[in-house]
C-alpha cells in the first residue's frame, strides 16, 4: 500500500525528543533543574502556610527540610520498587493542600487548650501518621 492508499494520515510532529530518544547532557541538566525548582513550591508552600498559620516560626525551617526530605525519600520508593511498593516511575512525591485544613483544625484545637509548639507538632505529626494508612487501606 503506498502512502496515498494509506488509512492513516501522516503528521509532521512538533516533538523535539522521541520516546527511545536522550536529551543532550546540558538540556537535561537545565530540565531537571527546572522540574526541581517547580517542585519546590508545591513541597514547601503547604508546610510554611500551616507554620504561619499555627504560630510555628521557629519550627517552619524544620518543617521545610523534613518536606523535602520525605519527599525525596518518597520519590525514590516510587522511582525504584521494592517489591509490590513503588510504580517503577519517575513520580515526584511531595507534600499536599488538601489536608492543609484538617492540619490546621487539628492545631487550633491543640492551641485552644493551651498547648505549646512541641504538643502541636506531635498532634499534626499523630495524625499524618495515623491517616496515611488509612489513606493506604483505601487505595487497595
Amino acid at each position: 500500500m503506498s502512502d496515498a492508499q494509506s488509512p492513516r494520515p501522516r503528521y509532521k510532529s512538533e516533538l523535539i525528543y522521541g520516546l527511545e530518544d536522550r536529551p543532550h547532557f546540558t538540556a537535561a541538566v537545565f530540565a531537571a533543574l527546572q522540574h526541581v525548582l517547580a517542585s519546590f513550591v508545591g513541597i514547601i508552600t503547604p508546610t510554611l502556610i500551616v507554620g504561619g498559620v499555627l504560630g510555628l516560626e521557629s519550627e517552619v525551617p524544620y518543617l521545610v527540610s523534613m518536606a523535602l526530605f520525605v519527599s525525596g525519600l518518597g520519590t525514590f520508593v516510587q522511582a525504584r520498587t521494592f517489591g509490590p511498593i513503588g510504580s517503577g516511575l519517575l513520580c515526584l512525591q511531595g507534600t499536599s493542600f488538601s489536608f492543609i485544613s484538617v492540619i490546621l483544625s487539628a492545631g487550633f484545637m491543640v492551641k485552644a487548650r493551651g498547648g505549646g509548639t512541641d504538643e502541636i507538632l506531635s498532634t499534626i505529626f499523630g495524625v499524618c501518621f495515623f491517616a496515611a494508612f488509612i489513606e493506604v487501606a483505601l487505595s487497595q
